[in-house]
C-alpha cells in the first residue's frame, strides 16, 4: 500500500530547488479556467493538460539508478517512467494517468523550470516536512497535477494532494 499520503503546500519546488522556479501566489480555483492569485492580483488562465501522478520509489530514481535531488526532478522522472516503459505506476486504487502534454522529453524537461503553485487555503508550514518525505522515500503518495498557461506565455503547475 502507499506509505503516508504527502502535503502540497505553497511554494513546494522554490524551497526544495532554488534553481526551480518559485511561485509567489496560489489558486483559487481549478475548473475549466484556472483562477489564481499572484502578486495580489486575480487571473484567470487556461487549463493545458491535468493527470494523476503516484509517486512511487522509482519516480526517485533516474533511468541509470541515481537518487534524484529535487522534487522537479522527481516529477520529471515520474513521466519520464509512465511514457518510456508504457507502463503507469499502480497502487492499490490509485495510479498514474497519461495526459496529451508530456510525451515528449522535451516538454518533461519543462517541469525543472515551471513555476509550481498549490492551493490558497494551504499555508507555507510542512513544506520542509514535505520535502524531506519525497527526497528521502518516506512519503510516496497520489498529486492531482494540472498544467495551465500562464499569464507569462509559459506553462505552470497546480498540485494538490489526493485523499
Amino acid at each position: 500500500m502507499i506509505g503516508r499520503l504527502f502535503k502540497i503546500a505553497v511554494l513546494v519546488l522554490g524551497i526544495a530547488d532554488p534553481s526551480t522556479a518559485m511561485a509567489d501566489g496560489c489558486v483559487a480555483d481549478v475548473d475549466t479556467k484556472i483562477s489564481f492569485v499572484e502578486n495580489g492580483k486575480q487571473y484567470q488562465a487556461n487549463r493545458i493538460a491535468d493527470y494523476m501522478a503516484l509517486i512511487t520509489r522509482r519516480d526517485l530514481h533516474n533511468s541509470k539508478g541515481l537518487r534524484l535531488a529535487n522534487f522537479a526532478a522527481v516529477m520529471q522522472q515520474d513521466r519520464a517512467n509512465l511514457y518510456k516503459t508504457g507502463t503507469p505506476d499502480i497502487v492499490g486504487e490509485y495510479m498514474d494517468t497519461r495526459e496529451d502534454y508530456f510525451t515528449t522529453r522535451k516538454r518533461r524537461n519543462q517541469l525543472s523550470t515551471m513555476r509550481y503553485y498549490s492551493d490558497c487555503t494551504l499555508t507555507r508550514l510542512g513544506v520542509t516536512a514535505l520535502q524531506n518525505d519525497i527526497l528521502n522515500a518516506g512519503g510516496l503518495g497520489v498529486l492531482w497535477v494540472v498544467v495551465f498557461q500562464h499569464p507569462d506565455g509559459k506553462p505552470a503547475i497546480y498540485l494538490s494532494q489526493v485523499d
